[in-house]
């Protein structure tokens, strides 16, 4: 097993991430595709899924299969925080297959209104992500696990509050 960490803020691994060329190790081009997102660029981080592939964000049952899905899904985090990032993000790579897991967290700012009015509350949620990849370092498939109360409950949207009696 293979296991890399990057720093916070992780800009601090790529500073120039969108300059770069794609790296040699699968790890490193995971990070980097994850730099690609956190800079909003979507054109530069959709080249690194195969045409046909599976991604599931569990959390909330959304499915996407196709290019044009992923830029919708990709983008969609900004629909409600504009300075929404990724960072301290550890991966860990079994050596046997193409597969990685990824553990991260995601913060930003509910500063956006156009899924719903912006509350302006700070969020920061754990993430895993597994990756399956190709021997061409493209994505065949991925998984996404995160507390979804937790992250509404940071919005201002949820309450944890379990009535005395139920």
């Amino acid at each position: 097993m293979t296991v890399y960490a990057t720093t916070s803020p992780p800009t601090t691994y790529m500073p120039n991430a969108e300059d770069r060329e794609i790296p040699d190790s699968l790890i490193g081009v995971y990070n980097w595709s994850h730099e690609l997102w956190n800079a909003q660029n979507i054109s530069r981080f959709l080249p690194f899924f195969y045409p046909a592939f599976f991604y599931v964000d569990h959390p909330t049952g959304h499915h996407v299969y196709t290019i044009p899905q992923m830029r919708t899904y990709a983008s969609s985090v900004w629909n409600f925080s504009s300075d929404a990032k990724l960072v301290d993000r550890i991966y860990m790579k079994d050596n046997s297959t193409g597969t990685i897991l990824m553990t991260g967290i995601m913060n930003g700012t509910h500063d956006v209104s156009i899924v719903a009015p912006a509350t302006g509350e700070v969020f920061e949620i754990p993430l895993a992500e597994v990756i399956v990849w190709d021997e061409n370092k493209r994505v065949l498939g991925g998984d996404m696990y995160y507390d979804r109360l937790n992250f509404l409950e940071q919005l201002g949207k949820a309450n944890w509050t379990v009535p005395e009696n139920p």
